[in-house]
């Protein structure tokens, strides 16, 4: 169930999304271009690596799988683009591809924890969730990124450098600092996972690989499926056929 922020959060926050105990056991995770926070006291990565009750990943490119030791909630504040830098003031390449708990860049986050975990209700969380965050929120965001996010997220990833730099007068060194800084991926690399996710929505909605293909942008398919796989370990009538959680959250074991 995916459920929107107030909108006073809304320009650091995109959505949250909860999953009922007993859901999936077995998740897959892929690059969607947003980090997140995750609450759930019972998770591993790749069946071995422990998570702690609150964790957060940076921008992935590889897929990553998470399982549930019991029939635990899980709890996923889904971040904007530049949502790392606005709540945690660190430069977003610091934790590209990496999952870490969350008391490691917010030390205060157990007092958080303990109130996410003893909470009921979704909207109880989300409310326990925005009262503390609020504090941490910085104002000072570089507002030409804030519009270059929009304008790709428009344009659902069909962009070129080119453009980007006539948009912003920068060179593609500047931009590529400004978006490693403040989104955690090469401006390339953001256009491409939004490409990618445009492709996805068109597939849930077209029978026509062909079709989708065409409305996303791709002209080569066999580029178009050998990416898909690097992004999600799937091909896309995999995709298809698995139980999604959420556009780039799905579960296996379904």
């Amino acid at each position: 169930m995916q459920i929107l922020p107030s909108p006073a959060v809304r320009h650091c926050i995109r959505h949250y999304l909860f999953i009922k105990p007993g859901e999936a056991s077995h998740c897959r995770l892929f690059a969607d271009g947003n980090p997140a926070i995750v609450f759930s006291d019972a998770l591993l990565i790749n069946q071995h690596q422990q998570l702690s009750g609150s964790f957060l990943y940076g921008q992935i490119s590889a897929f990553q799988d998470l399982y549930c030791q019991q029939a635990a909630g899980i709890m996923v504040v889904v971040l904007q683009p530049t949502g790392l830098q606005q709540l945690f003031r660190l430069p977003a390449i610091h934790v590209q591809q990496l999952i870490l708990p969350l008391h490691d860049v917010l030390p205060n986050s157990r007092q958080l924890d303990e109130q996410i975990f003893h909470t009921t209700t979704c909207q109880e969380k989300i409310i326990a969730f925005e009262n503390f965050i609020r504090q941490q929120i910085n104002p000072e965001i570089e507002q030409t990124i804030t519009r270059l996010v929009q304008f790709i997220t428009q344009a659902q990833g069909q962009v070129s450098l080119q453009q980007l730099t006539y948009l912003t007068g920068w060179n593609e060194r500047k931009l590529e600092r400004h978006f490693d800084a403040k989104i955690g991926l090469s401006p390339k690399k953001f256009c491409d996972i939004l490409k990618l996710q445009s492709f996805i929505r068109q597939i849930k909605h077209n029978n026509s690989l062909t079709a989708a293909s065409y409305e996303a942008g791709y002209s080569d398919q066999p580029h178009l499926i050998k990416t898909f796989k690097k992004y999600t370990g799937l091909t896309p009538s995999q995709y298809l056929a698995a139980s999604r959680l959420a556009v780039n959250f799905i579960a296996l074991d379904k």
